[in-house]
Order: structure tokens, then C-alpha cells, then sequence
């Protein structure tokens, strides 16, 4: 079991209501605690230490931050009206608390004198970058801002978050709402039965109740797992036009427009940098990044495009040969593309299976789910020394797909927990939003640790969308669903092994954006490793 069990919602038993009620004990509750902590550090005698400042920072703003995070996840995994109503009716609040914390003048004056005093120089490197990038942060929020400068700035900022949900929603709802039936299988040809099981399954579920993979119909939504197999294997081509189209157009299109959610976006940031000072959004957005300056990020583009673009004008009309000596006399169209030529940079599986004879559907069966996080686990026990143990039932989750884990160090008597994670897999059309992501309920601190358990343990969670299995056999994965899962396990691994001491650094935003794909691609480097397919593919 985890340590500290308050770090674990009990997801099987939040109600929507519930959760608004929370929220709503827990933003006031944040708020005589700010109220008591600027009047702390206004009065003339108080003396700025590192634990009266930063420490106390963190012990106020974690309830918060934790339950907010959890009603976003939640949303975006299980989504619901009652769910959204629970976030937009708070939403206001929590982001104008947050923004006061973060333009607080007795608060920055605070962490002014922190890093001017003598006990700076006492300071881990771990405090003096907290220090600094939350005097930055600040700054970049709006701190020095006079008050209707910061009533307008605050205003966007809401607004910006508004828009954002929005922006999301609409995609859910536009992904929701598209289908496709097909009833001519002829129409499906060279599609896998494993993609058409997946459209027979989502056709049972529109209530043709007599749909099989053998006969039909077959439900074709954009969900990626539906979207992908039409566009890289349908071989009758108007199809694959009619989804990529519908694909690209995603909330494009009323009632669920974003067109106008992207231009005031747009709008607003720009506004927001230049009421910062800045020139342009991207000029505020390096500000927190490694990269130097807009130009740098032009010039590093641009050396790209030069190398490149030649080379995929080659690649592309070669592909056009290929084409038309295989009964394509048109152009080669977008849609066209993934179908001749593969998913993104991966060669053609027409041309793989003409000089390789790989089939890249047929390799499934190769990776059933089982064995391959048998695998991944393993690797991580050998690579970092710990091991990694599912829970059993022993704590709530969300939706029954879901599973939990304990990860644990092997080094230390006893195997104490350092890590607990959600592994949440599977597809929920119209509930989950797409893609693969990590989600931190709380991050790793010793500032909110206990006698017994000096540290509190970060839980995380991971997220993928793979298609459920055909006729509940086994979960196989192709080589990019393998991929995408190491990539997305090298997220939980650096929230996991970090041995940072504050949340301010072991949360995701502890590290710039521009690097904080870095454990992710690490983790993927192994996916490709002869050794680990040796050990982990199965014979069939």
C-alpha cells in the first residue's frame, strides 16, 4: 500500500456534486490560509527563511493543486456533462486564486529578500532554481503589473482558460458525433480484422445488434485506432478520402467550430505578451524554455527545411512512381500518402511486404499487451532497481480497465514504495480524449512528508488509447503502439526516480517544455533494441 493514502482519490465513489462540494471547502480553505500568510509576511518583524517562505508556499497551494488536478483528469478520461458543469463553475475561481498567489506583491517582496539574504548561500542547487524560476514565473504572470493593467491581464487569463477547455470539449464532442457506417465490406478492402472487429464492435454499439467483422456493418469513427487502419490500409480510395477529410476537419465545423476558440486565442495571447512588455507570444513563450530567442527557433527550423525538403520531394515522387506502376494513375493526394507510403516516416507496408515480406498486422501477434509490459517492466527493473507490482483491487480507479501499480526500490530492506501509478489503456469513445499523456495527481516532496514517512511518493497517471481486444482475446500491440507506450512510461519513470525534494521541481513543470520530452524519447530509444525484443517478442 501507498504511504500516505490521502494522496490516492477514491475515484469509484467522486460524484460530480461531491467533488463541487470539495472544490468549494478547499478554495476557501486556500484562501483564509493566502490571507494569513500575506499578513504574516507584512508585518515589519517577520524574518524570511526558506521554510517560513517556500515551504509554507507548497503546504498551501498542494489541496488545491492536487484536487483541481484531479477534476481536469477526470474530465478528460471519463468526461460528462455533470463533470464539465463541475469545472466550469469553478474554474473562475481557482484560476483567479492561483493568479493571486502568483502576483502577490508580499509574496514576491518575500522571495526577493530570500535570494538577496545570507541564507541563499546555503541553498541546494535544487532551492536556488526553485527560487529563481518562481521569482521569474511572477514576473512573467503578471507581479509588476499596476491594478487595471492587472484586471485586464487576469481577465484574459481566464478567458485563455475558458477557451481551452472549450477547444477540447469540442473536439470530444465533434470525435463523438462523426460515424461512418459502411455495409459494402468491398469498400474495407485490405483493412485488418482486427480494425474491423473494432468498427463491428462500434456498430453493436449504435444499436446494430446483429454486426460481426465477417459481415457488417462496420461503424468508422476518428478515433486514431478507427481513423489509422482506413488511411494506412484501405485500398478503395474515395474512403480513405472521406476520412481523412472528416479526420482533418475535426471541430472545424458548426456546432462544434473552433475556428473562432483559435483566432481569440490567438487574440489574447498576443495581447498578453504585449501587456508583459514582450513583442510577440512566442517571444513570452521562450521565456520559459531553454531555447534563446524566436530567431534561434527560425533558424534551427529553417536548417532543418534546407536539408530536408529536397530529400522528401525525392522521397515523394519516388513514392509517385511506385503508385502509378501499382494502378494509381492520379496524383498522389493526402490521402494517398499513408496508404503507399506508411504512417508518418515508416516505410510503405506495401513496399515493406514486397522486399521484406513483413507484415506489420500479422507481427501483432508477436506483442500481446501481457507480455509486452512484462517486458517493459523487467527492463526498467534492470536498468533503475526497482520492481513493479499491481495492487489488486486495493485501490480505486476510475473506470474497471484501469489498473494500479506500486513502483519499488530494490535496493532498501523492505522495498519501500517510491512511486504509484494508473495504468489506463484502452479507447473510450465519446469519454476519453485521444493520444497518449501523463497526468500528475502529486508530485514527489519531503515538505509534506510525515515522521513515519519523511518523503510523500508521487502518483501519476498514464494514459494511451489502444482498441479493445476481438472476441476478449488477447490485446495485441503493433510496433507503434509498443513505442508509444515506452514513450509515455519514460514520463512516469522521471516522476517516479526523481529525487528531487520540493513540487516545484518534481512536477512536470520542474524542467523547461523544450526538454521535457527527454525521458520519454530515452524510453523509447529501448523500444528498438534488438536485445529487448529478443527477450520479450513470443513465438507463434
Amino acid at each position: 500500500m501507498l504511504p500516505h493514502a490521502y494522496t490516492v482519490p477514491a475515484f469509484s465513489t467522486m460524484a460530480p456534486s461531491d467533488i463541487a462540494a470539495t472544490l468549494r471547502s478547499t478554495i476557501d480553505e486556500t484562501t483564509f490560509d493566502l490571507n494569513a500568510f500575506e499578513d504574516d509576511l507584512a508585518d515589519p518583524a517577520a524574518e524570511f527563511t526558506w521554510a517560513s517562505v517556500m515551504d509554507r508556499l507548497e503546504i498551501i497551494n498542494d489541496p488545491l493543486e492536487r484536487l483541481w488536478r484531479v477534476v481536469i483528469h477526470l474530465t478528460n478520461v471519463i468526461n460528462s456533462p455533470e463533470l464539465r458543469a463541475v469545472e466550469t463553475a469553478m474554474q473562475a475561481e481557482v484560476v483567479a486564486l492561483q493568479n493571486r498567489c502568483m502576483q502577490s506583491p508580499a509574496i514576491f517582496h518575500a522571495m526577493a529578500a530570500l535570494r538577496a539574504s545570507d541564507e541563499a548561500v546555503t541553498y541546494t542547487v535544487e532551492q536556488t532554481r526553485i527560487l529563481h524560476r518562481a521569482i521569474h514565473h511572477a514576473i512573467i504572470t503578471g507581479v509588476a503589473l499596476v491594478e487595471n493593467e492587472r484586471d485586464r491581464f487576469n481577465a484574459r487569463s481566464l478567458r485563455l482558460t475558458q477557451l481551452s477547455m472549450a477547444f477540447s470539449n469540442n473536439v470530444l464532442d465533434a470525435l463523438n458525433e462523426f460515424a461512418l457506417v459502411v455495409h459494402d465490406k468491398a469498400e474495407l478492402d485490405g483493412v485488418p480484422e482486427e480494425a474491423l472487429a473494432l468498427y463491428a464492435q462500434n456498430a453493436v454499439a449504435a444499436g446494430f445488434e446483429d454486426a460481426s467483422f465477417e459481415t457488417g456493418p462496420w461503424k468508422v469513427t476518428l478515433d486514431r485506432p478507427c481513423y489509422l487502419p482506413i488511411v494506412k490500409y484501405c485500398a478503395y480510395r474515395p474512403l480513405r478520402e472521406a476520412i481523412f477529410r472528416a479526420y482533418i476537419a475535426i471541430a472545424s465545423v458548426p456546432p462544434h467550430d473552433n475556428k473562432a476558440v483559435v483566432q481569440e486565442i490567438l487574440q489574447l495571447r498576443h495581447a498578453q505578451a504585449r501587456e508583459l512588455g514582450f513583442d510577440s507570444y512566442a517571444e513570452l513563450s521562450l521565456a520559459t524554455k531553454m531555447a534563446p530567442s524566436v530567431s534561434a527557433v527560425d533558424e534551427m527550423v529553417e536548417s532543418l527545411r534546407s536539408r530536408c525538403f529536397d530529400v522528401s520531394k525525392a522521397e515523394i515522387e519516388s513514392l509517385q512512381a511506385y503508385a502509378s506502376a501499382h494502378g494509381q494513375s492520379d496524383l498522389l493526394q493526402p490521402w494517398d500518402i499513408a496508404f503507399w507510403f506508411g504512417q508518418l516516416l515508416l516505410p510503405s507496408e506495401r513496399l515493406r511486404k514486397d522486399a521484406f515480406d513483413i507484415d506489420e498486422e500479422a507481427m501483432k501477434a508477436y506483442f500481446p499487451l501481457d507480455r509486452v509490459l512484462d517486458g517493459l517492466f523487467d527492463l526498467v527493473s534492470q536498468l533503475f532497481g526497482v520492481r513493479i507490482v499491481a495492487t489488486q483491487g486495493i485501490v480505486d480507479t476510475w473506470h474497471r480497465d484501469v489498473t494500479f501499480y506500486e513502483m519499488r526500490t530494490v535496493d532498501e530492506p523492505g522495498e519501500p514504495v517510491i512511486a504509484g501509478f494508473y495504468l489506463d489503456l484502452f479507447l473510450r469513445p465519446g469519454q476519453k480524449q485521444n493520444g497518449s499523456w501523463i497526468e500528475v495527481l502529486s508530485s514527489r516532496t519531503s515538505v509534506l512528508g510525515t515522521e513515519k514517512t519523511p518523503v510523500r511518493v508521487p502518483v501519476y497517471c498514464l494514459m494511451l488509447n489502444l482498441p479493445t481486444a476481438m472476441d476478449k482475446g488477447p490485446t495485441l500491440l503493433s510496433f507503434s503502439d509498443v513505442k508509444a507506450l515506452f514513450n509515455v512510461f519514460g514520463y512516469g519513470l522521471r516522476m517516479s526516480l526523481t529525487q528531487a525534494n520540493y513540487t516545484a521541481s518534481s512536477r512536470p513543470s520542474g524542467v523547461e517544455w523544450d526538454c521535457a520530452d527527454m525521458p520519454g524519447a530515452f524510453m523509447s530509444k529501448f523500444w528498438g533494441e534488438r536485445g529487448w525484443w529478443k527477450m520479450n517478442c513470443i513465438s507463434v
